[in-house]
Parts: structure tokens; C-alpha cells; sequence
């Protein structure tokens, strides 16, 4: 066996571990003594495309091409490097060219597709990701990919229904379980969103920018209501403070006190029990009114328990109105940066 054939060999098997750097070096040291060969070529365009190195990606696959011209591989890598590079129209037209070129290949359909796709052409990719599925219907990648039109398109059943699809094919796909979860978060089945997001970083940990979106996005559906309840919690305060500067007995009020605070401390504690402790600091350490949420729930808590069993009536008619104007903070600083 060549040289060249034992370095695309190796470097074949760097690719599918992810290895993207070494794959690089041994197609790099290989061209070195062979700078036209078209396989190593194509790899080596792959290996680019891999490190988000879209200028190295573009300019090898345009080689490779000029070796092999018309391979439906190098077509694909050289039409996503050109997307990476923002020459999306030139992406387009060599994705749809290399679909005409291989009406056989289900993959030059889905690269077809993925770039109408992130272009904004929902409508126009639907069909191809079709074909794609048609051609290859055991593909969970093109599963996933209708998926994301469909969501994108606003048909959550059919996306849910395409990602379950693309699960029963693979199980460990972490693009259709994050996906997933998105949908989830859009239904409003919280808990289920966020073991998915959990799931999907466990699975593949670059996704780890949008699993801490996700989660942060859940928390935010959990904690801006429940920010919000605090105010009956100041209410059942003030009326503490009230009723005992009335000679009444404090009793009815302290119970009120102490199931909002039970309330609000079963929010705390349903966000510290479902989100493992490093991935909240992470979340909390990029969404700063999120941290300050959750730190407010946990005093509005602690001063609601310790009102409902001493009482401390005098207390009670100041702590409440300053948890009112805590709240109405923290709920405009929420709105004004979308936490």
C-alpha cells in the first residue's frame, strides 16, 4: 500500500473520532510529498471544514475538484466551506448543481437541503429533504434536519414526530435530543425540556453553548412567574404587619405567610435538585438577573418561613414592601434583558 493510501487511511480514522487537528498533520505531512493527489485532497478539505477553517476548506476542495471533478463528496465539503464563508449564494448553486449531478446521492440532497435550510428557504427545502429521505430513509440525520424545518415552520407535532423518528434509529443522536427538547420547552412540559438539554450536552459536549441556552431558557419560564409570586408573599407580610397593629392574632396570615413560602421554596428547590450543580453555575455565571431571581427566591423564602413561624409582626410590615420592590426590580431588569 502507498504512502499517500496508508496517510488517507489514518487520517479517515481521525475524521470519525473528531480528531480534526491530527487528521489535519497527517494529510499535511502526506501533501507534502504529493500535493495533487485528489483523495488526500478531499480529506484534507474535510479536515478543514472540521476546524472551521473555511478559507483552508474552500481553497483544498477547489484542488481536489480540479483532480476529480464532478465527486459528489468534494462538491459537498466545498459547497459548506463556501457557506462558511458567507459566499452562501455560490453554496447554493454548487449544492443544487451536485443534486443534479447525482439524483442517486441522498446526501447531496440533504447538504442541498441544510443550506436552504439556513438560508431561510424552508418552503423550497422541504421537498428536497424529502427526496433526501426518500433516497434514504433510514437517515436520522435528514429526520432531524426535517425536524428543524418543521419547528422552524411552526409545525411542532411534526418536528416532535421526526425527532422521535430520528431516536428510534439512533438513540444517542444529541442534535434530534436537544431538538427535542426544544420542542418540549415550546410545549410547555418543562422538566422533560431540561433533561433533554441535560441529555443532549451528556451526549455531545460541543453542544455545550446551546445546551446552556436551553436550560437557561427554561429557567426563565420557571423563575420569572415565580419571581413574580413573591408578591403575594409581600401581601401575607403586610397583612402580618397590619392585623397585629389591629389587636387580631396573627395566625390566619402566618399560615398564608408559610404556604407561599413553601411555594417558592419548592420552585428553588425543584431548579437545585434538576440542574446538576456545575451546569447551574455555568448557566447562572452568563445570565446574571437569572442568579439574582434565584438568589431573591431563596431570601423571599427564608424571611417567609421565619415570619410564619416567630411572626415578628413589627418586621413582617417592613420586609414585605421591600419584597414588592425587590420583585417589581428584578421583573423590569428581567424584561429589559430578556431574563
Amino acid at each position: 500500500m502507498s504512502a499517500a493510501a496508508n496517510a488517507n487511511d489514518a487520517a479517515a480514522v481521525y475524521l470519525d473520532a473528531g480528531d480534526y487537528q491530527r487528521a489535519t498533520e497527517v494529510l499535511g505531512a502526506a501533501l507534502a510529498h504529493d500535493p495533487g493527489n485528489g483523495p488526500l485532497l478531499a480529506r484534507y478539505a474535510q479536515a478543514r471544514l472540521g476546524l472551521r477553517d473555511y478559507g483552508g476548506a474552500a481553497s483544498a476542495a477547489h484542488s481536489a475538484l480540479g483532480a476529480m471533478p464532478g465527486n459528489a463528496y468534494i462538491e459537498r465539503v466545498y459547497a459548506l466551506a463556501l457557506h462558511g464563508l458567507g459566499r452562501r449564494q455560490e453554496a447554493l448553486q454548487l449544492a443544487w448543481r451536485s443534486t443534479a449531478e447525482h439524483p442517486e446521492d441522498p446526501l447531496a440532497f440533504s447538504i442541498y437541503a441544510r443550506l436552504l435550510h439556513q438560508a431561510g428557504f424552508d418552503r423550497e427545502a422541504l421537498p428536497v429533504v424529502n427526496e433526501a429521505l426518500r433516497l434514504n430513509p433510514g437517515s436520522a440525520d435528514a429526520l432531524v434536519l426535517r425536524g428543524d424545518i418543521a419547528l422552524r415552520t411552526v409545525n411542532r407535532s411534526a418536528a416532535e414526530s421526526d425527532y422521535h423518528q430520528a431516536l428510534r434509529l439512533e438513540p444517542g443522536h444529541a442534535a434530534a435530543t436537544h431538538n427535542l427538547a426544544v420542542t418540549r420547552l415550546h410545549w410547555g412540559t418543562l422538566t422533560k425540556a431540561l433533561r433533554g438539554f441535560l441529555d443532549a450536552g451528556r451526549l455531545d459536549p460541543q453542544l455545550g453553548p446551546a445546551v446552556r441556552d436551553g436550560i437557561g431558557a427554561v429557567l426563565i419560564r420557571v423563575l420569572r412567574p415565580a419571581t413574580a409570586a413573591v408578591v403575594f408573599l409581600a401581601s401575607a407580610l403586610v397583612f402580618v404587619g397590619n392585623v397585629q397593629e389591629l389587636h387580631h392574632s396573627t395566625l390566619v396570615p402566618r399560615l398564608f405567610t408559610a404556604a407561599f413560602s413553601l411555594a417558592l421554596g419548592a420552585v428553588t428547590v425543584w431548579v437545585v435538585c434538576n440542574v446538576p450543580g456545575p451546569m447551574l453555575v455555568a448557566v447562572l455565571r452568563e445570565r446574571l438577573v437569572l442568579a439574582l431571581r434565584l438568589l431573591f427566591l431563596v431570601v423571599a423564602t427564608g424571611i417567609g418561613a421565619v415570619i410564619a413561624v416567630v411572626g415578628a409582626p413589627s418586621s413582617a410590615a417592613v420586609l414585605g414592601p421591600v419584597l414588592l420592590l425587590g420583585m417589581i426590580g428584578l421583573t423590569v431588569l428581567g424584561w429589559l434583558v430578556g431574563q
